[in-house]
């Protein structure tokens, strides 16, 4: 059982990633790395029937090369959880 900030307790499933179905990225992009720029954010989703579990997710200011580098990164680790 997980227990909430707002007291409720619910139990949840842990899935091992190497038993999804199928995984998918997503990318919101912006391309200026400036203070007042949007953030990018990727995410690597499974699924498993019809559950999807939102595996992974980085989100951060990046100009272009950034944003190119992360998306190879997140491909070449097949989708894994990466340290930050």
């Amino acid at each position: 059982m997980v227990r909430f900030p707002d007291g409720t307790e619910r139990s949840i499933v842990a899935y091992d990633i190497a038993t999804v179905d199928e995984m998918a990225q997503s990318w919101d992009c912006s391309f200026k790395d400036l203070e007042t720029s949007d953030y990018v954010v990727g995410q690597v989703w499974g699924r498993r029937g019809s559950n999807f579990i939102l595996l992974d997710q980085v989100r951060e200011r990046m100009d272009c090369p950034t944003i190119v580098k992360r998306i190879v990164d997140f491909s070449e680790s097949g989708g894994a959880p990466q340290p930050s």
